[in-house]
């Protein structure tokens, strides 16, 4: 614990009146010996939340950091948009939905509402789910960053969660043609026997996708009919909390999701 406090205190030294800092001056600042601050500041540099200039030898912040405090932001907001209209539609469908985001390889849920019904599939936030074998995740795979695919499936196929799970390359290719076509995903027992879902992206003002809405449910529970209509209660939704992002109305014009940058 002590090193780990020692590493904070490290962060903490930066400011906006010391944007940079020698090792001697971080030594000084934490009270530790020279060879101390530098072993604390190279592990830190290894993990890119701080950064060295070459040149004048001298540290900053690294852009880890900056994409720590953006993961923030955005979840935050993703929470106050998201929760209001997420009760709107469990309300109108009668089953569970949460927004998930791509963290790393997985998807992690950040904000969820339960269904009032007694048969109902639970998701908890913060819980981490394979992207391959869910809605959610098949979303970041049509439109989420470009080695993300080849990423998931380094042998060839993906990985078997269920006897439902699409394992070859070629069927989720043929997964997220549909998908594209669509613009929703679906999930059909892939993560969990007997559990199904229907899952639309979420974007922001640069047209990329940040987010996905996904409505869960047992599939003894929703028939053909009945699962036409969440898409479509799920889709508009999705809309919505998209202009919320964007700081537009809730009837805004629906703009199309474009790949995000790699």
């Amino acid at each position: 614990m002590k090193t780990v406090t020692r590493a904070v205190d490290l962060l903490e030294c930066f400011s906006e009146e010391q944007p940079t800092l020698s090792v001697g001056e971080i030594a000084v600042l934490l009270s530790v010996h020279k060879s101390i601050a530098s072993r604390l500041a190279a592990t830190l540099c290894a993990r890119r939340l701080l950064q060295l200039d070459p040149v004048s030898h001298r540290y900053r912040i690294g852009g880890r950091m900056l994409e720590l405090a953006q993961l923030y932001s955005r979840d935050s907001a993703l929470e106050t948009v998201s929760e209001p209209l997420l009760r709107l539609l469990v309300r109108a469908v009668g089953h569970a939905s949460h927004v998930c985001v791509l963290d790393r390889m997985e998807i992690s849920t950040v904000c969820c509402v339960a269904s009032a019904h007694r048969l109902q599939v639970t998701v908890e936030v913060g819980g981490r789910r394979p992207v391959h074998a869910t809605a959610a995740g098949k979303l970041f795979l049509a439109f989420g960053p470009e080695g993300l695919f080849e990423a998931l499936s380094p042998e060839g196929k993906f990985p078997r969660i269920t006897p439902r799970t699409i394992e070859s390359r070629l069927g989720m290719r043929r997964e997220i043609a549909a998908i594209r076509k669509s613009g929703i995903a679906h999930n059909r027992e892939e993560s969990a026997v007997g559990v199904g879902a229907v899952a639309a992206p979420l974007y922001g003002a640069d047209g990329v996708l940040v987010a996905s809405l996904t409505t869960i449910f047992p599939i003894t529970m929703v028939s053909q009919r009945e699962l036409r209509l969440l898409e479509t209660e799920v889709r508009h939704t999705a809309e919505r909390i998209s202009a919320g992002l964007r700081g537009e109305p809730a009837d805004a014009p629906v703009r199309p999701v474009r790949r995000a940058a790699r």
